[in-house]
């Protein structure tokens, strides 16, 4: 048996709850403000006199500072409930006993929510007799109605109005809520009703005009008096699409779906409900399931669902296709089970989208569609409906929902809803997210590090205790990567301040949001030693205004750990994320690029890529910033990569500028500055790296197309890892194959844009210094595994080019095998077919075949064009003048060839791209019909090209450019002519 007992703290502005339940051997303790639901912690104990004593002594401490018990038993605050229930208007029945199983789940939905699910047999709520009509009485009641949002509708489901109204009632409320609106106020229409005539009914015509006149003001409520002034049949009739209204609106629109399951169906008996279902029949054909309507005028089939027409609802719904409206899953609801209602969903590919609708499908499918429900919430780009969603996920209490509330607390707009649900559902969220921790991907990763912060918390008993109860998989992860994880202690420094510390100290100004507190965040360290919590929040202060805290942030960047630096600023990062990164706190982001590493780097990186496809282009701007602030070198491999490979253009065009002013800052062009900050991917010095199971191991390898692959001892290709065996070590193995996921995942990517470089590299003529191609691509762990797949030419000054390959030792060889002294060179080149003799090529091609070599771009066998005659004589490549193209096919693949964009004019639209060839001395350019906007290229606008030609030396784009000044194809670099016809030729195939 359990008891409960509530304490409350008033003093000046602070209202507080504290209340402590003691169940057999566990205590559940609830605190927070008056009025929230407050935050939950669970402990167990050895037995339940063990637990007794100690809830004593909790209470025994809460009286002594203050607190008051509230009455014995009683119980803390409710929880809120989901904005879409609705909770202000009066039951129609007593409240029914929560769902709760044996094991203590339960689904938090208001009573009459659960009959969305038609199936469901609920006991019949008890209709009271209605009251006499008391006309002033109802007027003081109007006065004091409050006006929604946008004052067109009033809340007059918040009034305490009764279900069951007389006639004349029903009349009286189907007037107030026709002259309510912004022309009034409630006090003002209270009056004139007083003093009016209120009839003893309205027929079906006066209705309708009412309906059809104040389509912005009839909400929910609507259906409580027509339900006494109409009849099934002339209710049904008002339902029935007329003339489309303006804007498509239907009047009605705001009553269904949302209040007919609490406020119509249940209040009526077996003779009325088939009353209804009589006169809908014979509208439920799918000739009248109109979607050119707006969603609006689904009402019908959703008045079907809510009265359980399962048989007639069936093909209809299974003659849907995928890609109808949202308002459809209200439809959907009205099938005859939770499988049905799932695989129809599914089929047609519907999530909620909702308060309302999220309510109903928890109505419908309980715990076995949460995946959707989170899915919907990750998705939703609306803050405010994305906390909609969420709150009513967060009305499962259930193992079942923490590892939807891990991913919506780190992939969605409103993950403070899913944090808090997490701190108070510690047990739910053990019990949940145990057969994730230990395992791979960013859902067990982020499962481990919350078990571990559980754990900090203090809450090993409870730990210990779920992970009795669970089977034992779940169990055994739970006790391996947690309980019997030993987190190294570092005791505060000795003297209480270290001397670098005290002599950069300076005073934090200002309150620091709830999330920042230094006791939920990781330690700080030195050496051994950690800066204690008064210390940190120093830091914290310091980080929150970089330019006042310098000092005392550069003295943390020498001094303490890199490592617990990166790993402090992740979860000060991940805190306000949680807490739905609100603008103001930007700063708890930017700290990264203050304190953080590589750690953030790799973590960041693909945040900032996915946020502008979430409507956060600002935030991904942010993100590139910290990694231009980190500066490692994978930081700018990373911010490389961005500004290379993105479909975002915005942010991928600012990554690029900030790779430029890198670049110029360190004195480097764009592509020496590349060459420098290529990631090793964790391979050796060697370009290599094992992968250890214990008795067997494998080796890292680069296969065709540049995936990476795997060799086992006897030489055998594999395309990853294999299954552990009974005879390999099962820890071994486990790290192994994490660290070869995130190797593919670097390598592959990296490869790709290597690769390209490397062609452009060829393409443009590029020279390496023979000591920077020895150091910075034959000598670097990735780049050697392309470098050996290619034909390159080193020259000196003087002396013939020599072509040559890099063996798999790194040698420098020719077609002979014989080596070839770099040294002796000055340059290094990828050598192009055209600058190859035709036996030559040939005899090269020979020895790539024979090696099996498989270059990451055609090279020997390379396309080769030449100008036409008419091309000749025009200096101008004429073939292609006339491809039209839908303006992003031109432009997108224009860049990705390796072409920019013109010089922005004076109303910020180019009409030109230019691809420099430095070795040639010469830019090509190529010009279209139109001009095409920076920030947007519209997908419906075509341009045709008008001119391709080349003008001498690097080109630097201006407004309005004439290029009279042409070189002359007879004379350019065949090289280049043929590479700009090889593009034009790829364009010209897209064209229609």
């Amino acid at each position: 048996m359990s008891t409960t007992r509530t304490f409350r703290f008033s003093n000046g502005s602070s209202d507080k709850f504290w209340s402590i339940t003691v169940d057999e051997a566990t205590t559940t303790v609830v605190f927070g403000r008056s009025g929230t639901t407050g935050q939950r912690q669970d402990k167990t104990f050895a037995d339940a006199s063990a637990a007794s004593a100690a809830a004593a002594k909790l209470i025994a401490e809460k009286q002594g500072k203050g607190y008051v018990e509230q009455g014995a038993g009683a119980a803390p605050p409710a929880p809120s409930q989901a904005k879409a229930t609705p909770a202000a208007a009066p039951a129609p029945s007593a409240p029914l006993a929560p769902r709760q199983s044996a094991e203590g789940r339960r689904i938090r939905l208001q009573p009459d929510d659960w009959r969305i699910a038609t199936w469901r047999q609920l006991p019949q709520p008890t209709i009271p007799a209605p009251r006499p009509f008391d006309q002033q009485a109802c007027c003081a009641v109007l006065a004091k109605a409050r006006p929604g949002s946008y004052g067109w509708d009033w809340h007059f489901d918040r009034l305490g109005i009764p279900l069951s109204l007389t006639r004349r009632e029903a009349t009286f409320w189907m007037l107030a809520l026709k002259d309510q609106g912004r022309d009034t106020t409630p006090t003002a229409l209270a009056e004139q009703l007083a003093k009016a005539e209120i009839p003893e009914g309205l027929d079906a015509a006066q209705i309708a005009t009412i309906c059809a006149d104040n389509p912005y003001r009839l909400g929910q409520f609507t259906i409580v008096p027509l339900r006494h002034l109409l009849t099934p049949a002339e209710f049904v009739g008002l339902c029935v699409p007329r003339k489309r209204q303006s804007y498509g609106w239907w009047p009605l629109s705001q009553a269904i779906p949302g209040s007919l399951h609490a406020w119509l169906v249940p209040l009526l008996d077996a003779g009325e409900r088939e009353a209804y279902r009589t006169a809908l029949r014979p509208h439920l054909d799918q000739r009248n399931w109109d979607l050119g309507y707006a969603q609006q005028d689904l009402r019908l089939f959703i008045l079907a669902a809510r009265f359980g027409m399962h048989a007639e609802l069936r093909p209809i719904i299974s003659g849907l296709q995928p890609g109808v409206l949202p308002g459809c899953l209200d439809v959907v609801f009205g099938l005859d089970s939770a499988d049905s209602v799932l695989a129809e969903a599914r089929r047609l590919q519907l999530c909620p989208s909702s308060a309302e609708q999220a309510v109903g499908w928890l109505a419908t499918t309980e715990y076995a569609g949460l995946a959707e429900l989170a899915t919907a919430v990750i998705a939703q780009t609306d803050k405010d409906r994305a906390k909609d969603l969420v709150e009513v996920l967060a009305l499962v209490d259930a193992p079942e929902a923490a590892q939807h509330m891990l991913q919506v607390r780190e992939k969605s707009r409103a993950p403070a809803v899913a944090r808090t649900w997490l701190e108070t559902h510690i047990r739910d969220g053990l019990a949940g997210l145990a057969e994730h921790i230990g395992g791979n991907g960013a859902l067990a990763q982020a499962a481990l590090e919350w078990a571990h912060l559980v754990k900090r918390q203090g809450h090993l008993d409870l730990i210990t205790a779920v992970a009795d109860m669970l089977p034992d998989g779940p169990a055994d992860r739970l006790r391996r990567h947690v309980i019997a994880h030993t987190e190294v202690e570092f005791p505060p420094f000795p003297a209480g301040e270290p001397a670098w510390f005290a002599a950069a100290a300076a005073p934090g100004t200002g309150k620091l949001p709830g999330w920042a507190d230094p006791a939920n965040l990781p330690p700080l360290t030195a050496g051994k030693h950690r800066l204690v919590d008064a210390q940190v929040l120093s830091v914290l202060q310091a980080l929150r205004d970089p330019q006042a805290g310098e000092g005392l942030l550069e003295a943390v960047r020498r001094n303490a750990d890199s490592q617990r630096c990166d790993t402090f600023v992740w979860a000060l990062f991940q805190a306000w994320l949680a807490d739905g990164a609100p603008s103001k706190e930007k700063w708890a982001m930017m700290a990264m690029g203050r304190l953080g590493g590589d750690g953030c780097v790799l973590r960041l990186t693909p945040l900032v890529r996915a946020w502008p496809g979430e409507s956060q282009h600002a935030r991904a701007v942010a993100g590139l910033e910290v990694l231009r602030r980190i500066g490692s070198d994978l930081a700018l491999s990373q911010l490389n990569g961005v500004a290379q490979k993105l479909p975002f253009k915005g942010l991928k065009a600012k990554a690029a500028e900030f790779m430029e002013a890198i670049a110029k800052d360190k004195g480097l062009t764009r592509p020496e500055l590349e060459d420098r900050i290529i990631p090793d991917c964790g391979l050796d010095e060697r370009g290599q790296r094992s992968f250890d199971f214990g008795p067997r191991r494998f080796s890292f390898a680069l296969g065709p197309e540049l995936k990476p692959v795997l060799r086992d001892a006897a030489g055998k290709i594999l395309s990853t890892l294999p299954k552990p065996n009974g005879k390999d070590d099962a820890v071994l193995a486990e790290q192994a194959t994490i660290a070869w996921k995130i190797l593919k995942k670097l390598v592959a990517d990296a490869a790709t844009v290597q690769s390209t470089r490397l062609e452009q590299a060829m393409v443009t003529g590029r020279r390496w210094k023979t000591g920077d191609f020895t150091r910075l691509l034959v000598g670097h762990p990735l780049m050697f595994h392309l470098v050996r797949l290619l034909v390159w030419s080193a020259s000196a000054p003087g002396k013939p080019p020599v072509l040559f390959r890099i063996t798999e030792e790194r040698e420098a060889v020719d077609r002979q095998d014989a080596p070839i002294d770099l040294s002796a060179c000055t340059e290094v080149g990828i050598i192009h077919p055209l600058q190859m003799q035709p036996a030559e090529r040939g005899a090269w091609g020979q020895v790539i075949s024979d090696y099996g070599i498989i270059p990451p771009f055609p090279q020997l066998g390379r396309p080769a064009h030449a100008p036409t005659a008419d091309e000749l004589a025009a200096n101008a490549f004429t073939r292609c003048q006339g491809i039209k193209l839908p303006a992003p096919t031109l432009v997108f693949g224009l860049e990705k060839l390796g072409w920019h964009r013109g010089a922005a004019m004076d109303a910020g639209g180019f009409m030109e791209h230019l691809k420099p060839y430095p070795s040639a001395g010469c830019t090509a350019i190529v010009t279209y019909d139109g001009t095409v906007g920076m920030g947007y290229i519209d997908a419906n606008e075509s341009l045709t090209v008008t001119g391709c030609f080349l003008v001498p030396g690097l080109y630097s784009a201006g407004w309005y450019p004439e290029h009279k000044n042409r070189v002359p194809l007879a004379t350019a670099d065949p090289v280049v002519v043929s590479e700009v016809l090889n593009d034009l030729l790829q364009l010209a195939a897209k064209a229609k």
